[in-house]
């Protein structure tokens, strides 16, 4: 049986100005469609939030290779891959790095009250789990003052970027390196920095060592070295140095188990990418649709810069299609979330066929806070019982404002053969939005 608090934590801060109540209405049923089978009664409930109409942006039918016109000329709603949708980020995930340690290493806060050790796989695994506090800098400071020490290596390389990281961590202010740890360095952290090396007697030899050519100015040299620093801190060779340091530092009792650890989460977090790309391809499907289609955004980044067109959507109406596919597609309809902060892989989860489905829900439901102006539902479907195409007929036809008159007659002529309505759109002569306007008449 699904949590409610599980699901109302996944979407909160998705849905701000929603009570409570509201969103056990929204996704209450939907949680775990799987385990819903009656559709039908569940939209009910939701149906005060989707009784709108969704729209599909498409590109220019005009296009010779292109497959704007798919979803129109066969009456379906194409569910893509995960892969063949253009953020790159979708679909991404963090590993949640601490409850993998309390879990498998008997990892206690009681002994490391900062969080260094998280702190630390964070680091040298890149953007997989919770980020560095400031409250663990005058641990950390340590451990990179002495990183041309601890953390040793033939490459020349390397070997220059750790003297500067022992250089920063010795004199740079306490926001200069936290950003440093945190990837989040800014043109003020550049000004601190460059004041920081500028008088280092070894600043022509890091020049030459990072390849900057001789005949170079300081403001060159400065800026190119400082970029070195907006890669992760440490590469995941040296992180294994860095917890031994750490653990005297702190004096925790297990630092041999973080070791352990480390290996192993190493290993964990290969094979479940591995497994994650290889399996979601054939096990997840996403139609993208929206609540809006006067955003003039969406109209530029899916219609082809206003020259394509827009399928209108009543997922409502029984008679639109396959009855089986819009139930369907009802009960598997999900509202976006969109958060700063990735959805949370647990190890104990596995691969991606070995997740339940609505845990799954999480991953393809959650963008960058970044897209929140495309207002997106998705139907998410579970490939392992349909199809990729789900026969749902759309209800119009909206023709982007800047298309071309073959645009216009070839959209007309698939409209006259399914007696679609179709409408030409505008901007607003008030505002910036796009509006309907005339309705072509089919002869």
């Amino acid at each position: 049986m699904i949590k409610m608090d599980d699901i109302y934590r996944l979407w909160e801060k998705g849905w701000p100005g929603h009570s409570r109540e509201e969103m056990d209405a929204i996704i209450g049923p939907f949680g775990h469609p799987l385990a819903s089978p009656d559709y039908g009664q569940a939209f009910e409930k939701k149906k005060p939030y989707t009784n709108r109409l969704l729209y599909k942006f498409c590109g220019d039918p005009s296009e010779k290779g292109g497959y704007a016109l798919g979803n129109l000329e066969k009456d379906t709603l194409y569910l893509a891959s995960p892969s063949q949708l253009n953020d790159p980020s979708e679909a991404c995930f963090a590993f949640d790095i601490e409850r993998f340690l309390i879990e498998n290493y008997g990892y206690s806060r009681r002994y490391d009250h900062q969080g260094i050790f998280p702190g630390l796989f964070q680091m040298a695994f890149g953007s997989f789990g919770d980020p560095i506090t400031p409250a663990a800098i005058p641990i950390l400071k340590p451990i990179f003052q002495n990183s041309s020490k601890l953390l040793k290596t033939t490459d020349p390389v390397l070997q220059a970027a750790n003297e500067i990281k022992a250089v920063m961590a010795k004199d740079g202010n306490e926001t200069l390196f936290y950003h440093f740890l945190t990837r989040k360095l800014t043109f003020d952290d550049f000004i601190a920095f460059s004041f920081l090396i500028v008088d280092d007697p070894r600043l022509p030899s890091w020049a030459k060592t990072f390849g900057i050519p001789e005949s170079a100015d300081q403001a060159r040299i400065l800026d190119t070295i400082f970029t070195r620093f907006e890669t992760p801190p440490f590469s995941e060779g040296d992180a294994r140095s860095a917890l031994i340091m750490a653990g005297e530092l702190i004096h925790y009792p297990e630092t041999a188990k973080m070791i352990q650890a480390y290996d192993a989460f190493a290993a964990l977090r290969e094979a479940s990418l591995e497994k994650w790309d290889e399996e979601v391809a054939s096990t997840i499907g996403i139609a993208s649709l929206t609540e809006d289609y006067d955003n003039p955004l969406m109209w530029a980044h899916y219609a082809k810069d206003s020259r394509g067109f827009c399928l209108e959507y009543d997922l409502t109406n029984p008679l639109s299609g396959n009855e089986n596919d819009i139930a369907y597609a009802r009960g598997h309809l999900v509202p976006v979330r969109y958060s700063d902060e990735k959805p949370r892989w647990h190890s104990e989860e596995g691969s991606a066929s070995q997740m339940r489905f609505k845990d799954l829900l999480a991953f393809f439901s959650t963008k960058s806070s970044g897209w929140t102006y495309e207002h997106e539902w998705r139907v998410i479907s579970n490939l392992n019982e349909h199809p990729r195409e789900l026969i749902i007929r759309p209800k119009a036809i909206l023709v982007g404002p800047k298309a071309s008159e073959e645009t216009k007659r070839i959209l007309l002529r698939a409209a006259q053969d399914k007696k679609l309505p179709v409408y030409s759109t505008q901007v607003d002569p008030q505002n910036y939005h796009i509006r309907r306007s005339a309705q072509y008449i089919l002869k």
